[in-house]
């Protein structure tokens, strides 16, 4: 599967928010309730129109893989019809059969019932979370009157937690702000860091970075790693910084776990398909929404 394709996935939670802005937690189960409204409908009440975009909503199974999710397809205008080509054949419009229509994909599967936190994947062009959003409320107007639904990005709050518990580090950048002054420090990269950065002068913006790939440090550089990160980020001079540690899960299998310093929204790459060449199918997409969601429970993010 090296040449399979890889797809990011999000993970957001629903909430419930007033004219003035106040949010309101959802009780447990929203996308259970969702999802039985949406069954009900018939094909005509599925489309909507979105900022003069019409979508299709719809709640789906797929019996491959005994999955129920909601699917928001975004429709393309005629006039951006995307060309094809085969080998190295002139490109040609794509055609479609009379009638038929370009529809880009969201789709939406929850994590664990009957907890909230929903995994994501759409396609380049296919509906936002905004577009997301948008049609949710438009579905439980008369539920929500003049409230609406936003979906948050799940975040995390243990990034030092995780990296103290890594058992090393396969890849840092770190950005060093204009007028911000590093402490010193004991360890070669974190002091090579110091003294380039000083010898820039003042307003002058630093990255530094370094990875592994998809290999890993010795044992012993692993940790002299941590030591550093540490002490880079306890300078308060960072404008951004980011990590992937390697780290064990429950089952003690090691993992790598990535961590954004100053905003950690929670995302996996997953494989979907075991070729690059494979159709995304619905059955395609939902097992791999399935295991980026036991990636999400493994680590024991909130629910």
């Amino acid at each position: 599967m090296a040449n399979a394709k890889k797809r990011t996935v999000h993970f957001y939670e629903p909430v419930r928010v007033m004219p003035d802005d106040t949010e309101i937690e959802l009780q447990p189960g929203f996308w259970k309730e969702f999802y039985t409204t949406i069954s009900a409908f018939d094909s005509d009440e599925q489309f909507t129109t979105i900022r003069g975009v019409q979508y299709r909503g719809a709640a789906r199974h797929s019996a491959a893989s005994s999955a129920d999710y909601l699917y928001l397809g975004k429709t393309r205008d005629t006039i951006d019809y995307p060309e094809s080509s085969v080998g190295d054949d002139d490109e040609q419009p794509l055609i479609l059969e009379d009638g038929g229509r370009l529809v880009e994909p969201c789709y939406l599967f929850c994590v664990r019932e009957p907890n909230n936190v929903v995994a994501t994947m759409r396609a380049s062009g296919g509906a936002t979370i905004s577009a997301v959003e948008a049609w949710i409320t438009k579905v439980l107007k008369s539920d929500l009157g003049s409230d609406s639904i936003k979906l948050k990005p799940v975040v995390r709050s243990d990034q030092m937690e995780r990296l103290e518990q890594a058992k090393s580090v396969a890849k840092f950048s770190i950005k060093l702000d204009k007028d911000r002054h590093p402490a010193g420090s004991d360890g070669v990269i974190a002091q090579a860091m110091k003294n380039a950065y000083e010898s820039l002068g003042n307003g002058a913006t630093l990255t530094f970075e370094w990875s592994y790939g998809n290999s890993a440090p010795a044992p012993d550089t692993g940790k002299k790693l941590k030591s550093q990160i540490f002490q880079m980020l306890g300078w308060n001079a960072a404008k951004s910084a980011e990590a992937t540690v390697i780290r064990e899960n429950d089952r003690g299998d090691l993992i790598r776990d990535q961590l954004d310093f100053f905003k950690d929204r929670v995302s996996f790459r997953v494989t979907v398909g075991d070729s690059p060449n494979i159709v995304q199918t619905a059955d395609v997409v939902t097992d791999a929404l399935r295991e980026a969601s036991k990636m999400y429970v493994e680590l024991n993010l909130p629910l």
